[in-house]
């Protein structure tokens, strides 16, 4: 008899999040699922947010089961957490969408260019 592989998407879009409020999600969801070596992690989705990702809680557990999508668009994510992500995924083979938008306190600048990162 084969393995069961058990598919996960997880949708917390517009939640109102912070980087605090994701250490029951990361616990209870990504790291401690007690079928974690039979779940696969398709979408994550958090987007619309107000992460981070400063303190790397979420880029140590996201390494752990990294998901084939990962949505972050419209977060407060700056450097560090850019960083953090960036170190945890780098053996990874996720394939990352980036579009930058960087504001000020004058305008915003859209990155017009989409480019695919291969971790």
């Amino acid at each position: 008899m084969g393995r069961i592989i058990n598919y996960k998407y997880i949708d917390l879009t517009n939640k109102g999040l912070y980087d605090d409020d994701l250490d029951d999600v990361l616990y209870k969801v990504i790291e401690k699922s007690p079928d974690l070596h039979n779940t696969i992690l398709v979408a994550l989705k958090l987007g619309w947010n107000k992460l981070t990702l400063a303190d790397g809680k979420f880029a140590r557990a996201i390494a752990k089961n990294t998901p084939k999508k990962l949505y972050l668009y419209n977060n407060k994510i700056g450097p560090r957490g850019i960083k953090q992500l960036a170190d945890a995924l780098k053996d990874s083979k996720i394939t990352m969408r980036l579009k930058l938008k960087i504001s000020t306190w004058m305008k915003t600048i859209s990155v017009m260019k989409e480019q695919d990162i291969h971790c």
